[in-house]
């Protein structure tokens, strides 16, 4: 049910792409609105996995964080959050940002090679590597 509804929010949902597992190829963020009214954050991988990366409370602007930005965000926190890195493995991949537009807050999400991790902190407003974000 799932994987239907993120498809189909797909065609119409802002997005904001990167290589958020490392693996060299392009992967796909999406926030959908469920019939609820709530909001979730799910990624499509370049080889048709999906994976769910948070609940999103209210509209947001997503986008990418390169490596080094990961890098240079996570340093503060890396000795309290070891999933706050910039690499995978050996590789490096890129973070997911997400910004609610109502509130002041922040995240970071960050793929740990099974699952997002959501780092949140109170982050400058320009940390995302993309010049533009995408609003939903």
């Amino acid at each position: 049910m799932i994987s239907i509804l993120v498809m189909a929010a797909a065609a119409s949902a802002a997005t904001a792409t990167g290589d958020f597992d490392g693996d060299g190829r392009g992967d796909t963020a999406v926030i959908i609105r469920k019939e609820d009214g709530t909001r979730e954050a799910f990624v499509t991988f370049a080889d048709g996995q999906r994976g769910f990366v948070t609940r999103v409370e209210g509209e947001a602007n997503l986008a990418s964080v390169s490596p080094d930005r990961i890098a240079a965000l996570c340093e503060p926190l890396k000795r309290y959050m070891p999933d706050c890195t910039r690499g995978l493995g050996s590789r490096d991949r890129e973070g997911l940002w997400i910004e609610l537009i109502s509130t002041p807050a922040r995240q970071l999400a960050l793929w740990n090679g099974s699952a997002f991790r959501v780092v949140t902190g109170l982050w400058p407003k320009n940390a995302a590597s993309s010049p533009t974000s995408v609003r939903k």
